[in-house]
């Protein structure tokens, strides 16, 4: 009996018609909204309507979130790749749903979750946490923002576009979605993760400013920053012609990619003074990267039965 690996994202709504309802499903995860249910689902339902204009003009123009169809392939590919594990994709709020498919896979025997996103945080690795409560035979791994192999790829992928044609200086510009500060508070370690994996790209570019920024706060509160607008303002102010942005939550493309990254920020930095911003292109399906997926995937799994116990994140 093959173990399962379900490849985890949260998936993004394809049709516009997706939106309204991919937003009430992500504003009704406690992990997201920490209110009783009572008052969550209809803040939900309120905040999809107030934002879904604005999201469906995000999603048009990058014509529709991509997240789905690229993980979909990544399973395909990984299939095709190696007979070892049955990798299959679940989302957390688009069909597949990530919690029917871990159901299912579960009553054919052991089941790995290995999220897309490399950190852990309450919030992303925290509701898939909340989706699998009392399966057993069921381990999510460990995060993986720091392994050696995972590092070396990322830092080859930012030394590639780099080493491209553009104006001088350049800057590489980090950039992590950001969380409510209560939430580090709380102990959630995305932060100290993000920062740490910052600190070691840092350090392969000596010869270059690598700046960590923020992008993606919501609503009212507090949330980390510098965001990214500031970095980039501060970069043009000290004289810096192009800035490389590297996704540091990210491995597959998706509007925090696309559209904040690739149309909004582009246009903001031109604004101010920067000539050129280049992206490093999310992993999606990169051999290299599905052989990093497949291998650490393995690992998981022999690891997981020499244990018989599952590795889980710091908890809220």
């Amino acid at each position: 009996m093959r173990p399962t690996v379900v490849l985890a994202d949260y998936g993004g709504p394809e049709l516009l018609s997706d939106v309204r309802p991919f937003l009430k499903r992500i504003f009704s995860d406690r992990r997201i909204i920490g209110l009783p249910a009572f008052l969550r689902f209809p803040l939900a339902c309120l905040i999809s309507r107030l934002r879904g204009g604005r999201s469906r003009e995000i999603y048009r123009a990058i014509g529709g979130s991509p997240v789905n169809r690229t993980v979909s392939d990544m399973c395909r590919i990984l299939n095709e790749r190696q007979k070892d594990v049955r990798f299959e994709p679940g989302f957390r709020y688009m069909e597949p749903f990530f919690h029917k498919t871990v159901r299912k896979a579960s009553e054919r025997g052991p089941v790995l979750v290995l999220p897309t996103f490399p950190h852990y945080s309450f919030s992303s690795t925290g509701s898939l946490e909340d989706a699998i409560a009392g399966l057993t035979d069921v381990r999510i791994s460990a995060p993986y923002y720091n392994n050696d192999t995972f590092l070396r790829l990322l830092s080859g992928r930012i030394r590639t576009e780099l080493d491209k044609p553009g104006p001088k200086p350049a800057a590489v510009l980090l950039t992590a979605h950001s969380i409510p500060e209560s939430a580090v508070r709380r102990g959630d370690p995305y932060i100290s993760q993000v920062k740490e994996q910052a600190e070691w790209i840092r350090g392969q570019f000596p010869d270059v400013p690598v700046e960590l920024s923020f992008q993606s706060p919501l609503g009212p509160v507090k949330w980390v920053g510098p965001f990214i607008e500031d970095s980039v303002r501060a970069l043009a102010e000290a004289g810096i012609r192009r800035v490389v942005v590297v996704p540091l939550s990210f491995t597959v493309d998706n509007s925090e990619t696309l559209y904040e990254l690739d149309l909004y920020l582009r246009e903001f930095a031109g604004k101010i003074g920067v000539e050129q911003v280049d992206r490093v292109p999310c992993f999606n399906g990169d051999v290299s990267f599905l052989s990093f997926l497949s291998d650490y995937a393995g690992r998981s799994l022999k690891a997981a039965v020499s244990e018989k116990t599952p590795v889980k994140g710091e908890k809220s």
